[in-house]
């Protein structure tokens, strides 16, 4: 009996080991330097390229192969055009790192300016954010941050806290400036349907909300924070066009129009309000320059991209869609609020604090629908305010009854015959 479970720990340790060996063997992380207050640039590249760590296999070399990106020529941004930013693409097969993901990137992003990042999917677009954010493993060149980076990413990420400790992320409350990026962020609706505006707890993993208020909820920290340049990855795609058009003019228009920003986006048109467009295309800069210019350029990476994809807003339908809009979010809250509160009363035969939440929670509710009328216990404040319940359990010795309990459920004539055999088993053994 020993062997088969020495076998099993053998070969557990072993693949344990393995795992360690690799760790302490990879290549140590190069630590991201300071902001240089001083630099002319909110964030700049030279020449830079840039990989993602990956465990190696024996496919590596196939797949580098398989996917080295198509030349690129050179493009530069004409430095009698009046442009601030200035940004270079190059490729060359003789100097391209085959594990690379990004290639000599040369990017110089100008103090308040507006970048928009743009591509087919699969292009680059994330990883270039990435690698301004130093979340990518640099192989060559250079990177120099001007200034401390506030990043959103395009899955929103949601603390088991309540909405304004999500927003703030433990920076200190500025009561003017919160109520702007409320504002901004297009939440004073949401909150106002909230039972305890943005005292309102929310649950694992943003459970009671809808995807557009997990969007604009994480939107919302990253405004917040007070940061010189701020990067955005696809903060749009997960709203509807009338509150995409909000968050675009109020947001990023106005509320971010002194800082730098970056944002990767598939609506293209917006574009036409941006500073500068970046379109990548296989890990690297295929073209750049403002909108008119990269329009006017014919059979272009960009002219395709917007000619398959691109087109103006249409704002005569706006009031329609507007209404739909406000229709949908008070669908979402009340839908999300109520399946919270369902997940109190799912078993009838649970337990008498479960039962006592349930009945506190129907009161709330009673509460909103009657405007007020009603008052509300403390008790009832508390189970409509906490989503998370304590649970139930005992304290001390096991007490004799639950073994009696055991024994009668499991039948006391088997009880008999396993402690009979016990006993065989240990008159056996002294024999």
């Amino acid at each position: 009996m020993v062997l088969p479970s020495a076998y099993t720990a053998a070969v557990d340790a072993y693949v344990a080991m393995r795992r360690i060996e690799t760790f302490l063997l990879s290549e140590e992380t190069d630590s991201i330097s300071p902001p240089d207050p001083n630099h002319e640039f909110a964030l700049s590249m030279k020449n830079a390229s840039f990989k993602w760590e990956h465990l190696p296999s024996q496919t590596d070399s196939s797949l580098s192969t398989a996917t080295t990106p198509c030349d690129l020529s050179a493009v530069q941004q004409d430095s009698g055009s009046g442009d601030d930013a200035t940004v270079t693409s190059r490729h060359e097969d003789e100097n391209v790192d085959p594990v690379s993901y990004l290639h000599h990137i040369n990017v110089q992003i100008p103090r308040g300016s507006l970048v928009a990042v743009v591509g087919p999917v699969g292009s680059g677009k994330s990883s270039l954010l990435q690698a301004m954010i130093g979340n990518m493993t640099m192989t060559g060149g250079e990177v120099v941050r001007g200034t401390n980076i506030s990043y959103a990413s395009q899955t929103a990420w949601i603390q088991n806290a309540t909405i304004r400790d999500n927003i703030l992320f433990d920076t200190p409350y500025d009561k003017e400036r919160y109520e702007e990026v409320i504002r901004s962020c297009a939440l004073e609706q949401d909150l106002a349907l909230f039972p305890f505006g943005d005292q309102t707890e929310i649950g694992e993993r943003g459970v009671n909300l809808s995807g557009g208020q997990k969007a604009r909820l994480s939107l919302a920290r990253t405004v917040y924070f007070k940061a010189g340049m701020v990067v955005l990855d696809d903060p749009l795609s997960a709203v509807d066009a009338t509150v995409g058009k909000r968050l675009w003019e109020d947001c990023v228009l106005e509320t971010m129009k002194d800082r730098t920003s970056v944002m990767a986006t598939h609506q293209l048109h917006v574009l036409p309000d941006v500073d500068y467009i970046l379109c990548m295309n296989n890990g690297a800069i295929a073209e750049e320059g403002t909108f008119k210019d990269l329009m006017a350029k014919e059979g272009g990476e960009f002219s395709a991209l917007m000619a398959q994809y691109g087109g103006l807003e249409d704002e005569d339908n706006e009031p329609e869609i507007q209404m739909q809009s406000q229709g949908r979010a008070l669908l979402e809250i009340t839908n999300t609020f109520l399946s919270t509160i369902g997940t109190y009363g799912c078993d009838e035969a649970g337990s008498s604090q479960e039962k006592k939440s349930l009945a506190d929670t129907k009161m709330a509710l009673d509460y909103i629908e009657t405007g007020g009328k009603e008052e509300l216990t403390v008790a009832a404040k508390q189970a409509q305010k906490k989503l998370m319940s304590e649970e139930e359990r005992e304290s001390g010795a096991v007490k004799g009854n639950v073994y009696k309990g055991y024994l009668q459920a499991s039948g006391r004539l088997l009880w008999v015959a396993v402690f009979g055999f016990f006993l065989l088993q240990q008159f056996a053994n002294v024999m």
